[in-house]
């Protein structure tokens, strides 16, 4: 992140260009490559890291950011995963409006996010 406008409107977040895209794509669009190269188990697996250590970051900050999918992982031209889209991200510590769970994507939540209306970095993971 090389930056953020905190406006109670219209708050921005400004990420550096990522030239590979998405993750979901990546691995569709690469998906034979990935599959019949030794080296691939090693390359998905560095994303993994990259991944658990980006929310481990996010999550010492305190936010929670709700929507974390291969979707919006993007990845440098040098294969440094960088999570995007906070736009459903929160302070651990905010209170939900029950009528905001239309927002968010139902398929992914946790069960704690159904039956209490928590969200945590755990239920981020």
């Amino acid at each position: 992140m090389y930056g953020y406008v905190a406006s109670e409107f219209f708050p921005l977040v400004l990420l550096e260009y990522c030239e590979l895209g998405d993750i979901l794509h990546y691995v569709t669009d690469n998906s034979e490559h990935l599959m019949n190269s030794p080296s691939s188990i090693k390359e998905l697996t560095s994303y993994a890291w990259q991944i658990c250590d980006g929310m481990l970051y996010i999550s010492s900050k305190d936010i929670v950011h709700r929507d974390l999918a291969a979707r919006n992982v993007l990845l440098t031209e040098s294969k440094v995963a960088k999570i995007c889209d906070f736009g459903l991200a929160i302070y651990s510590d905010e209170t939900i409006n029950p009528m905001q769970r239309g927002l968010l994507p139902l398929k992914w939540l946790a069960p704690e996010c159904y039956t209490e209306n928590s969200f945590s970095t755990k239920s981020d993971m």
